[in-house]
């Protein structure tokens, strides 16, 4: 079983103790087996020398080796919270209990806890915006009127089934600025949307006459806009109307 890191200290600090004992206990037997105060002197200096430099380097080794342990303990978990704070909520925290040290594995159990917990709620908070994705779309699809979702830019994210039936020239995410159109009317209602989505302006029942002059297509459009208020992209819904009985 991997020691702590506490564990690690006691132990260091065990295998210092020891060393004192022993130099008290060669003191001791100098002392005994001492013939004259001359060779006891002479002993009891070397002992002491000796272990006076053992133990300094000892006390070296203590002073470089546990702040380095502690420094890399600590410099994993960083990585682990980094992987973490960029998006990563899936890590095996298992696999770095078993790596680290056990002074800090309640702190890893305590993290993947947590983990699980944001897991489980954005697996919950993404079946909940799918759930409404669909509804919305569903209900864009039951519309008569012509819906188009579009950029900043001008490409089409989104069309309903009425705009694709009515226009299957025209296929997803294309610019709806570069697009040819050979009736006058529908040309006049793209180019509103895209001076609209160009200009941050919404668009209020602009009409158009189709070449036919029987279909009169009406334009509405508000602005998408992101937090910061800039302009973001729209949603336009085009109706048509037969001139004669609108008449």
């Amino acid at each position: 079983m991997k020691l702590s890191f506490i564990a690690r200290i006691r132990l260091l600090l065990g295998i210092l103790f020891v060393l004192i004992l022993l130099q008290f206990g060669l003191v001791l037997a100098a002392i005994n087996g001492a013939t004259n105060i001359f060779s006891l002197a002479s002993d009891i200096q070397s002992i002491m020398l000796a272990f006076s430099f053992l133990i300094f380097l000892y006390i070296v080794f203590l002073i470089n080796y546990l702040p380095f342990r502690l420094r890399q303990s600590e410099k994993r978990l960083e990585a682990l919270i980094a992987e973490i704070s960029k998006g990563d909520y899936k890590m095996d925290i298992q696999s770095h209990i078993a790596d680290e040290d056990p002074n800090f594995h309640p702190l890893l159990t305590a993290i993947g806890e947590m983990l699980k917990r944001i897991d489980r709620f954005d697996d919950a908070k993404a079946a909940k915006v799918f759930e409404h994705h669909q509804r919305i779309m569903l209900l864009l699809n039951l519309l008569s009127q012509e819906c188009l979702i579009l950029n900043i830019d001008g490409e089409i994210i989104y069309m309903n089934d009425s705009f694709r039936r009515r226009h299957p020239e025209i296929p997803d995410n294309s610019i709806i600025g570069e697009k040819i159109i050979r009736d006058d009317g529908e040309a006049a209602v793209f180019d509103t949307i895209s001076e609209a989505l160009r200009q941050g302006n919404n668009v209020y029942d602009f009409k158009a006459i189709s070449n036919n002059n029987l279909t009169r297509l009406c334009l509405n459009g508000s602005i998408v806009r992101d937090r910061k208020g800039s302009p973001d992209g729209g949603v336009f819904l085009i109706e048509r109307e037969d001139i004669g009985k609108s008449d």
